[in-house]
């Protein structure tokens, strides 16, 4: 799976148009496209980004006591395996599932092996 991103503001809104291609397609010479536009005001764009990066909570991580699943695309280079793996190693009940082949936007381009982990997570043995 191959992901590209391209942003633009116009007119007090910033667009995301993602393009995803899948593994099998690269091989043709016209591989389908998948687009998915985010869009957003400018403003809210600005604040959420700026919230983002301003809190580091991985101090608080081993207090929490419940599972959790981390998934990663092994293509993702907005937030990378080696990141999931950070965070996994500071919880205590966690485990990550890198998905092969998959980018940043696991839920649109593997949904099915997406939902698939998550049923199985949330089942009690």
């Amino acid at each position: 799976m191959h992901t590209t991103r391209q942003g633009k503001a116009h007119q007090g809104v910033v667009e995301l148009a993602y393009e995803v291609t899948h593994p099998l397609e690269e091989e043709r010479d016209t591989p389908g496209l998948i687009f998915v536009p985010a869009i957003m005001p400018a403003h809210i764009a600005v604040w959420t980004f700026t919230l983002y990066f301003a809190q580091d909570v991985r101090l608080l991580l081993p207090r929490l006591q419940l599972p959790v699943l981390v998934m990663s695309g092994e293509r993702d280079r907005t937030m990378p395996p080696a990141a999931g793996a950070d965070v996994v190693a500071r919880l205590p009940h966690a485990k990550q599932v890198v998905i092969p082949q998959v980018g940043h936007l696991l839920h649109l381009t593997a949904a099915a092996t997406i939902n698939r982990l998550i049923d199985k997570f949330l089942v009690i043995p």
